[in-house]
């Protein structure tokens, strides 16, 4: 799994702790290191207790995927558009394109809604806002 080898890092040092400390109990220090300098972790069960040594939660510590971007930049549209700030949500949302990445259905079809009222409606305010 991908995760966040710089935040492991920098919490060990914080802690004043080696690889070697940190790895003691728990697997190796090449492990360790392999966690802090490539973001990669084969093992749930050794991630896990590394995270709850340095006095992390795992979910921090793992890497977001392309979707779980997506989704939070949604629900940031989504909260924007309530707001009736479509220009806002509009600029936020055109930062992202779909094309060859490998998210669900659900979420795809939720990412073109809310690309295109966005479109609609942010550009709608936008030539009011000029004509003013």
């Amino acid at each position: 799994m991908k995760v966040l080898g710089k935040k492991i890092r920098e919490r060990r040092k914080e802690k004043k702790l080696s690889q070697i400390g940190l790895a003691e109990g728990i697997c190796t220090q090449a492990t360790v290191s392999k966690i802090e300098n490539k973001n990669r972790c084969e093992s749930l069960d050794v991630f896990s207790s590394i995270c709850s040594k340095l006095g992390l939660s795992v979910f921090e510590c793992l890497e977001e995927t392309y979707e779980q971007e997506i989704d939070r930049i949604l629900t940031n549209v989504e909260y924007l558009c309530e707001q009736v700030r479509h220009r806002e949500a509009y600029e936020l949302i055109y930062q992202y394109n779909l094309e060859g990445k490998f998210i669900s259905q659900t979420t795809k079809i939720k990412f073109l809604y809310y690309r295109g009222l966005t479109s609609l409606l942010g550009n709608l305010s936008m030539k009011k806002q000029k004509n003013i």
